[in-house]
């Protein structure tokens, strides 16, 4: 017990490599003691926090073959399924949360669950957990449906934050997978009003912009739009949302809009793809607006950065039909051949 103490201090202390080895003499030299499992369990938490997944593994194998009616047993599958998340793993981890969620429904109705070692008794806390990364592997395998099922067994108790804030990102992410945009807009403003510099604010911003979108709200959508670029231009989802409000307004015949978007786009130097897929989509909104002369030369800067592009086809098609229309059949004539 003393050697668990000890561990147990400089684990608070956030000394996870000087503690481990006083969990591990606990192991070796008092393997059947009541600390052992404990320890063990702890050991697993270690790994976890170190993104050590494969001692996670080997550690949730050793405990369920020493310990297998340790009351932490369920713990440490619920380290080993967080671990399954985190690598993506989503069959494996909808594995894992799929036996706990059961094991813990099957014992809420026979009322033989017992709390473990330091749990209180009527601690509802892991099972909303298991519920809750049950719905992120329902994510993950893009069940959306499936998703908010399990969302709906998770209800956060008024001092878990962190889990409140991920269930909204979870549930948003959950109802704009089955494209209810209207619901995942409420739930990413919901998240971005308690949270405006949250962990997952940029990628709520930039479904919250595709989401109003999708409603028709451009107006709304360009607002989440220019709030994602003032605070995450950088972050992986700005472009391709740009895009997609490009391609929205475009499609609804907002001009203005389409235009701003595409030039975005045409304008960055991170992706040549986007850029490429701006000036396609840029000379082609000018053709719209009326504006021949701009489109010709929209077209022409295509063609010189990507002449082999998927666009770059289209591109020159529509710049010898604009050649045509403006009577300069000689260059037509060229651009055709």
């Amino acid at each position: 017990a003393i050697e668990f103490s000890w561990g147990e201090t400089l684990r608070k202390q956030k000394d996870f490599s000087t503690a481990e080895p006083h969990y591990q003499r606990v192991i070796d030299r008092w393997p059947d003691s009541s600390w052992a499992d404990d320890a063990l369990q702890v050991l697993c938490e270690i790994a976890f926090e170190a993104g050590n997944s494969q001692r996670v593994e080997q550690i949730a194998v050793q405990f369920g073959d020493k310990f297998p009616d340790s009351p932490l047993r369920d713990r440490v599958r619920q380290t080993l399924g967080r671990t399954f998340l985190r690598q993506q793993r989503y069959p494996e981890a909808l594995a894992q949360f799929r036996e706990l969620t059961a094991a813990t429904a099957s014992d809420a109705v026979s009322g033989s669950e017992a709390p473990a070692k330091d749990q209180p008794r009527g601690d509802d806390t892991p099972r909303r957990m298991n519920y809750y990364y049950l719905a992120l592997a329902h994510l993950g395998l893009g069940q959306g449906e499936q998703s908010l099922a399990a969302l709906d067994r998770v209800h956060p108790a008024g001092s878990e934050k962190e889990l409140e804030a991920g269930v909204q990102v979870a549930r948003a992410s959950a109802l704009f997978g089955v494209q209810q945009f209207k619901e995942a807009a409420e739930q990413l403003r919901a998240y971005l009003l308690a949270h405006p510099e949250g962990p997952d604010s940029a990628e709520c911003l930039a479904r919250l912009a595709v989401s109003l979108a999708e409603t028709g709200d451009l107006a709304e959508a360009e607002k989440a739009w220019e709030q994602l670029r003032r605070q995450h231009a950088a972050h992986a989802l700005f472009l391709p949302t740009t895009d997609h409000l490009a391609q929205r307004a475009h499609a609804r015949s907002e001009w203005d809009k389409a235009k701003k978007w595409f030039t975005v786009l045409a304008e960055n130097k991170q992706s040549p793809p986007y850029a490429t897929k701006g000036l396609a989509g840029l000379g082609k909104t000018q053709l719209r607006e009326g504006d021949p002369q701009d489109a010709t030369r929209t077209f022409d800067e295509l063609l010189k950065r990507a002449p082999g592009s998927t666009e770059a086809a289209e591109a020159a098609l529509l710049r010898a039909r604009t050649l045509a229309s403006q009577k300069q059949h000689a260059a037509a004539l060229a651009a055709y051949q």
